[in-house]
């Protein structure tokens, strides 16, 4: 048996490592990537989680047979570096835990995550990286806005001080206090500390990351920052764009759909998920304009 751990049995190691990558959005933005699409008719020994857990995080999987293994299996691969005159890999080592093997491209289906061969991973770590350091931002002009007034006295006025600031902070209206306090040889001074309120540009820049990040995930966002202000053939070209990216990696798995049912005599199917969401909670047909996955087939 082996003494790797898996995924799940990393425990703290695991929220260690998310942590470190921008913590719960990552974690979020991770899972809604890995959930775009549906894998259906797979052979039992196959889950469809893990192919796109291992596109997410690998960029490119093998869908094999290993009847010493219990049959069909779909793991992680790279090239080993022989290639055809169009520069595609002619074999690959595919790897998992206590699994090390090297197969030649035609006993074999290659799945790429995108034309690219580029893990998801690499961008919503980007984008995850970048909104995090936003609200970190945030917190600390929060923080500066909350720091307590810095005032300038004696000892003798250092009480009378205290009692005011209790009384503003308990929103008294008016009050009283003896003029020769803010007067004398020691007249009461509060230092000017000029922090300036970042919170609301700071939301807009996070919000707008987000959106991109969702852009890019090929989902359909209330960028109303930016829509309020597009007509209807911008409207068009964006979604067009957020359809453009989904179909970049839809179409790989469809192509590997096709091969995998060809060489195996199997009848998997792939699915954007985008879809059933529509049909589950939406149940209208969008408008002209409004993203609509069903023109990608």
């Amino acid at each position: 048996m082996s003494k790797k751990k898996s995924f799940y049995n990393n425990g703290d190691k695991i929220v260690f490592m998310e942590e470190s990558r921008g913590g719960r959005l990552f974690s979020t933005y991770s899972l809604i990537a890995k959930n775009r699409f549906r894998w259906t008719n797979l052979p039992e020994e196959i889950d469809s989680h893990k192919i796109e857990e291992y596109l997410f995080n690998c960029g490119q999987v093998a869908f094999f047979k290993d009847e010493s293994k219990g049959g069909y299996l779909c793991l992680p691969c790279t090239s080993n570096g022989m290639f055809n005159v169009y520069g595609e890999p002619l074999e690959f080592q595919v790897t998992g835990v206590d699994y090390s093997e090297s197969y030649k491209s035609k006993d074999m289906v290659w799945i790429r995550n995108n034309d690219h061969c580029l893990p998801t991973r690499n961008q919503v770590e980007f984008y995850t990286d970048w909104i995090d350091d936003i609200e970190k931002t945030m917190r600390k002009n929060l923080k500066q806005l909350r720091q307590p007034d810095i005032v300038a006295t004696d000892k003798n006025n250092e009480l009378t001080m205290r009692n005011m600031w209790d009384k503003v902070e308990e929103g008294d209206e008016p009050i009283f206090y003896n003029k020769d306090v803010f007067r004398g040889e020691f007249p009461i001074q509060v230092l000017n500390r000029n922090v300036v309120n970042n919170l609301e540009s700071l939301q807009k820049n996070k919000d707008d990351v987000m959106f991109e990040l969702l852009t890019f995930l090929g989902i359909n966002n209330a960028n109303t920052s930016k829509k309020e202000r597009m007509i209807v053939d911008e409207v068009n070209v964006n979604n067009i764009h957020i359809l453009m990216n989904l179909d970049i990696e839809y179409k790989n798995r469809k192509l590997a759909c096709e091969m995998i049912n060809k060489k195996f005599g199997l009848n998997v199917e792939v699915e954007m998920v985008i879809e059933e969401l529509q049909e589950r909670y939406m149940n209208i047909d969008l408008p002209k304009g409004e993203f609509n996955p069903n023109k990608s087939k």
